[in-house]
């Protein structure tokens, strides 16, 4: 066929896909083994680089092969339920839940589709999409991480199996093992329900009733799911016509800017010659500034290795635009800090963990994690240590902090 168009291939093929279906049962064996059409077929799928002529290719072979059930051969449930998993995998959700819903129908209706889902890795693929969602320690790419709600569906065939096919759950022990891990993790609702109720089949324990709420759970808390997304769908619009407000308004400022331009400037003059009075008095703050901040300093030689600790202190002179260009954390117990010292130096970061008080940002092996807010001179800044969970906790003026640390498991001490 290397002479033939592809738009020639693929009417061929196309006429294949016909005769694939129509031949009679008894030709299948020759078919396959005589005729050289599986051969030509996975030549041409190979070779070719037309996505339409590939994908057709594929189907022949496939339909040719599932044929042969209808002279014997058993079926292969695993070619079958493959692209039902890739659906359910799918990040878009209205795909996921169409992919859940067909292995949900097929799970019911025929006891060997269980354990070929099984064969085909399903608890390892549901571990896996579970440990890139809520891994141990440092965050994962969103690129990686499926929506919810097509988590809540890969979670909801997992329970159907085990409950379905009690054998099943000596298959789920890699399962078992992450969702015990996962579970104990602050969770959005209808996914630490869906682990609860998959962890009761595991540990044989469910019952009837137990089942039915936590099922009528699980809806609820898919409806809130849609509310949310539906009330962030109007939140967002709602900042496109600000940002819209925003950009008006600044266009109108553009327009009277000529009208200030001689006013700035004489602004502009009257400052630099001020600056210029007191440039002596600014390089003495500066120096002095300068000096303050690169002390770094322990808040106790104690190695801290097991138990619940807590530390305040509070900023003087420090600030810098408003906030204070200090800060405040924790440090491997046999790292040794030298003066001045910068903890996000190289030599430094990866032994030093701090809460800056100018970006509110937790620094770590060179990275930084936002959400915490900024502090300034005279607030109380507290943090709390519990090594028996290996987690730090970061309080301003009384107010615990959204992002913290966990996973610490080696002797630290504190530095500010």
């Amino acid at each position: 066929m290397r002479e033939v168009s592809d738009d020639g291939k693929i009417q061929s093929l196309i006429a294949l896909i016909g005769l694939a279906v129509s031949f009679e049962s008894t030709l299948w064996h020759g078919i396959v083994s005589e005729s050289g059409v599986i051969e030509v077929l996975s030549a041409l799928m190979i070779e070719t680089t037309n996505p339409k002529i590939r994908t057709l290719c594929s189907a022949i072979i496939h339909i040719i092969e599932q044929r042969g059930t209808e002279v014997g051969e058993s079926a292969d449930w695993k070619s079958i339920l493959s692209p039902l998993i890739s659906l359910l995998q799918n990040k878009d959700e209205q795909i996921s839940k169409t992919g859940k819903s067909s292995l949900i129908d097929a799970i019911g209706s025929n006891p060997e589709i269980s354990q070929a889902l099984i064969k085909l890795g399903l608890f390892d693929i549901s571990s896996e999409v579970l440990e890139l969602a809520f891994p141990s320690f440092s965050s994962s790419s969103s690129d990686t991480i499926l929506p919810q709600m097509v988590i809540l569906n890969i979670l909801e065939v997992v329970d159907k199996i085990l409950k379905r096919n009690e054998e099943s759950i000596k298959e789920a022990k890699q399962f078992k093992s992450c969702s015990e891990r996962i579970i104990k993790m602050k969770l959005p609702r209808p996914i630490k329900l869906a682990i609860q109720s998959i962890l009761i089949a595991i540990e044989g324990d469910s019952n009837g009733n137990n089942e039915e709420i936590l099922q009528t759970q699980l809806r609820e808390a898919q409806e809130r799911i849609r509310t949310l997304e539906e009330q962030a769908r109007i939140g967002q619009q709602r900042e496109r016509e600000k940002d819209e407000q925003i950009k008006k308004e600044k266009d109108e400022q553009i327009r009277n800017s000529e009208e200030h331009s001689r006013n700035q400037k004489k602004m502009k003059r009257d400052a630099q010659e001020q600056l210029r009075l007191k440039d002596a008095e600014i390089q003495h703050i500066k120096t002095e500034y300068t000096r303050q901040l690169s002390i770094i300093m322990n808040l106790s030689e104690e190695e801290i290795s097991n138990g619940i600790h807590s530390v305040s202190v509070k900023f003087k002179d420090g600030n810098f635009s408003g906030f204070v260009e200090g800060q405040i954390g924790i440090v491997k117990a046999s790292h040794k800090i030298p003066c001045p010292c910068d903890p996000c130096g190289t030599q430094h970061n990866k032994k030093m963990l701090h809460y800056d008080g100018h970006d509110g940002d937790i620094h770590f092996r060179g990275n930084n994690i936002e959400g915490n807010t900024k502090f300034s001179d005279g607030q109380l800044i507290s943090m709390e240590l519990n090594m028996d969970i290996g987690t730090l906790h970061f309080i301003v003026d009384g107010v615990q902090q959204p992002v913290f640390v966990q996973g610490i498991k080696e002797k630290v001490k504190y530095f500010v």
